[in-house]
């Protein structure tokens, strides 16, 4: 999976997070959560006779795979799923898919933010146009490089 765009406009955050004299960021418990999703996963066959023979065997799991993803990323479809960081979410990916498929042995993620900033209209005279931050613009600006690898931990005893 290579830079799917996934926009999450309710129940994201970014708090819990560690404070020091460097933080500038505020917590927040409501914000936009976008994100550029770069997924990988590797598989834990030891010989080619162990793949599975099943003709479009790999089509169909990268497809399993996605929807595993998408539904760990946005939850349930009536109610969502609350994300306090895009750490915490790209964790909690991973691990749904390592939990869902024991075949997979790894599951790489790069999710960097897509930041979008709440618009406000105004001039000295007071706000023009009132928005409930509901309107939101893209920005360009430097985003963090989020990613992790999860593994399996196989023992050799």
């Amino acid at each position: 999976m290579y830079k799917v765009v996934w926009i999450c406009c309710e129940q994201s955050g970014f708090e819990g997070f560690i404070r020091d004299k460097y933080t500038a960021l505020p917590e927040t418990r409501e914000r936009m959560l976008a994100t550029e999703v770069t997924g990988l996963w590797r598989y834990s066959y030891e010989s080619l006779s162990s793949i599975p023979q099943k003709p479009l065997y790999f089509m169909e799991r990268y497809n399993d795979v996605k929807r595993v993803l998408l539904e760990t990323f946005f939850g349930p479809p009536n109610e969502g799923v609350y994300s306090p960081s895009v750490q915490n979410t790209l964790y909690q990916m991973a691990r749904a898919t390592l939990n869902r498929f024991p075949d997979i042995d790894s599951v790489q993620l790069k999710m960097p933010n897509i930041h979008f900033l709440p618009v406000n209209i105004s001039n000295t005279g007071g706000q023009i146009v009132k928005f409930n931050d509901d309107v939101y613009l893209p920005t360009d600006e430097p985003h963090g490089s989020i990613q992790a690898t999860l593994s399996r931990f196989w023992s050799k005893m």
